[in-house]
């Protein structure tokens, strides 16, 4: 490559294939809702963004999980339905990843389909 060479390309794709004419359709349980930087940063990237990422995956499915240190800020993107920024084919839901001294045992658990995300800590019960 040269000094003259350009250093972007322009690439448009193009999905060659529908999976769900195969009635295959595709999901993800464990989409943190900040995203890799839970623990850094756990109010980035919460719900904008996910449609886009839930898109761009071409997934039917997005678990988008609240979880551990981003409980308090993420929990009010609950709604116990279906997120507002779903499409038809392409369905967001809350979700809770759970873990800590109850669940020892287990280790972390992924809670899909919740309708309460209310986080019953067995120390104040």
């Amino acid at each position: 490559m040269d000094a003259n060479s350009p250093s972007e390309i322009a690439v448009t794709l193009e999905r060659w294939i529908d999976p769900s004419k195969s009635k295959w359709y595709s999901g993800d349980h464990h989409v943190h809702a900040a995203g890799c930087s839970h623990y850094q940063n756990p109010t980035e990237a919460c719900c904008e963004g996910h449609d886009a990422a839930v898109a761009g995956e071409s997934l039917n499915l997005a678990s988008v999980l609240t979880w551990g240190p981003c409980y308090y800020y993420q929990k009010q993107f609950f709604s116990g339905a279906d997120d507002a920024l779903s499409k038809a084919d392409r369905l967001m839901h809350y979700d809770l990843e759970s873990f800590g001294v109850s669940l020892q045992r287990s280790g972390h658990v992924i809670l899909l389909g919740l309708k309460d995300q209310t986080i019953r800590d067995e120390a104040n019960r």
